[in-house]
């Protein structure tokens, strides 16, 4: 190994550090065997049928919001690709954005916002609906929001 200066320091090998010792495995036990009685005993009773209360059976949750956000990330992705790949699209790109006026360009940046803050209400609306969707699965005359959804006249709970 050699000394470190100034100039050399990149060039030094680091020493090798120590590794820590393997701790001791825990004491593994034996079980017993089970008597044979308890093997030839029957197996307990399914609960009837009617015994438990008939709940639909849920499907797994489709995340709607991650859904909307990965087709429009796919789509500019997509997009951004098919221009770098062409040299022809690439220059003419390259000579469109030199040629834009900026109040255009802060325009642009305003409907990409407009655009954004749409996609927000989108995802919103389509969680609403899929939790009013849930809780009226549940069998609740009550909305998500708290509001009853029994019309004129019906109180609310």
């Amino acid at each position: 190994m050699t000394n470190p200066t100034p100039d050399r320091e990149a060039e030094t090998t680091p020493e090798p550090e120590e590794t820590p010792e393997p701790q001791e495995t825990a004491e593994t036990l034996v079980l017993p065997p089970v008597p044979p009685e308890a093997r030839d005993a029957p197996a307990p009773e399914p609960a009837a049928e009617t015994d438990a209360p008939s709940a639909p059976l849920e499907g797994p949750t489709i995340r709607w919001g991650a859904l909307v956000w990965a087709l429009l990330f796919g789509a500019i992705a997509a997009v951004t690709l098919w221009l770098l790949v062409s040299p022809e699209r690439r220059d003419a790109v390259a000579g469109w954005i030199g040629s834009v006026h900026p109040l255009v360009v802060v325009m642009y940046a305003v409907i990409a916002l407009g655009t954004v803050i749409a996609l927000f209400g989108i995802v919103g609306l389509i969680r609403r609906g899929e939790r009013a969707r849930r809780h009226q699965a549940a069998g609740s005359s009550r909305s998500p929001s708290g509001v009853s959804s029994g019309g004129i006249g019906h109180a609310s709970s």
